[in-house]
């Protein structure tokens, strides 16, 4: 009897058993088909997409990535902010390993492109709130206006939620009697690389061109970007800093001979900063510059050709997981030319190029991606507005602009050159600094 007793427990334990496993199965089905559809329709919307195609590398959302060695002293770098607010680490599907959530959903502007704007009132209630933190050592305000020729300008740099100021601007330099340099160069990892940058860009343009007196410029776009490389090596090669880096945002203004009131446009881009013409007679306005970011699907396949991955660090795309832009002067931790070719790396100063004609009814704007990532809807209606509202007081319109991104949260330093146009000969200025 009690080995009958024995023999009809462990009987009675397995139908418990068998119980148990079947209700486990039960909830576990149930729990997979509420995420799974779920996850479908995360997938399925195209607000929450990459533009180009963009793809994490398999394992993006490891840092660092197995097998991956990161150089000494080479913490994530970002052109825009390195130690802005950490985001949720990244979605992954299993299946495709690509995002299924991302943070942000307007993917980036082409050349030609730009956002929807809002309304005006609405502006003006926000600038209204911007006078409160006028007087903060982060909101303080470096101006500098130049006139020369046909062109005027004014620029302004604001350190923002950063401990130092790392960025730099070209205001305006008159190559010859027709034509003009602006730059506007956005630092990381210290203000060497911008520096150096500002003082020799238009230079070592100026001398590769040929510039005369009165002669129009050929752009030969080859010798644009031999010079780019060129000072790109003299950078790494004379040790600026080895983690300090930058973006370039670089715009020749040339008044055509041809057509009295048209100017032509020539950009040289590297990395994230824009360059946009906004026309004041009409609603149109158009990019001058492409991102160079990781995750677009050519600049992804490029590193990757050059031995470099693209990894997500909390939903950021990086070059090796560290740097956020994959076009940039300096870096030379990234770089390696005793080995491998200029256009080889896995980031490159190599520069984009594009050319558009304007007339003087547009206003030329170039600004650092701090700017752009919180103040582009509105962009075009608050130049507009501030233009008209203070009788085309370039100066003042830059300090509103430069104040509503700091008011919308942006933890980047903030840069800006807005300049106009002009049928007219301007009358020189010498430039001056405004706190």
């Amino acid at each position: 009897m009690a080995g009958a007793f024995r023999f009809g427990q462990r009987r009675a334990a397995v139908r418990v058993s068998s119980s148990s496993l079947f209700f486990v199965l039960f909830v576990y089905c149930l729990v997979s088909n509420f995420y799974s559809s779920n996850s479908f329709r995360l997938n399925s919307s195209s607000d929450f997409s990459l533009a180009a195609g963009a793809a994490a590398s398999p394992g993006a959302a490891a840092y660092p990535p197995e097998g991956v060695d990161t150089p000494e002293g080479a913490e994530t770098q970002d052109a825009d902010s390195p130690d802005a607010v950490e985001t949720p680490e990244l979605e992954l599907d299993a299946n495709e390993a690509k995002p299924a959530v991302i943070e942000y959903s307007e993917g980036f502007p082409e050349a030609g492109e730009s956002y929807g704007q809002q309304g005006g009132e609405a502006i003006e209630e926000e600038l209204q709130k911007t006078q409160k933190f006028e007087n903060k050592d982060e909101t303080k305000i470096n101006f500098e206006e130049k006139s020369a020729g046909h062109v005027q300008a004014v620029s302004g740099t604001m350190r923002g939620r950063r401990p130092t100021d790392e960025d730099e601007i070209t205001t305006l330099e008159q190559l010859n009697s027709n034509t003009y340099f602006m730059g506007l160069f956005d630092g990381h990892g210290g203000s060497q690389t911008a520096k150096y940058l500002k003082q020799n860009a238009h230079k070592e343009f100026a001398a590769a061109l040929e510039v005369s007196a009165d002669i129009p410029l050929e752009y030969d776009e080859g010798k644009i970007s031999e010079v780019c490389v060129a000072m790109d090596k003299t950078i790494i090669k004379k040790n600026i800093c080895k983690r300090s880096g930058s973006t370039a945002a670089m715009l020749f203004v040339e008044k055509d001979i041809l057509q009295e009131r048209s100017f032509r446009l020539h950009s040289v881009f590297v990395g994230d900063s824009r360059i946009k013409a906004i026309d004041l007679s009409s609603d149109r306005s158009f990019y001058l510059t492409e991102d160079h970011k990781p995750e677009r699907e050519e600049e992804k396949h490029r590193i990757e050709l050059s031995g470099g991955r693209v990894y997500a660090v909390h939903n950021v795309y990086r070059v090796n997981g560290i740097l956020n832009v994959s076009r940039a002067f300096g870096d030379s931790f990234l770089k390696d030319y005793s080995a491998r070719p200029p256009y080889e790396q896995p980031v490159v100063a190599l520069p984009g190029q594009l050319e558009e004609f304007i007339s003087p009814s547009f206003v030329i704007l170039i600004a650092c991606d701090g700017v752009f990532e919180t103040v582009d809807a509105d962009l075009d209606n608050l130049v507009r507005q501030q233009l008209k509202k203070t009788n085309f007081d370039l100066l003042k319109t830059v300090k509103e602009i430069l104040q509503v991104a700091y008011s919308r949260g942006s933890r980047d330093n903030l840069s800006l050159l807005l300049a106009r146009v002009n049928n007219e000969v301007q009358q020189e200025t010498s430039p001056f600094a405004l706190g």
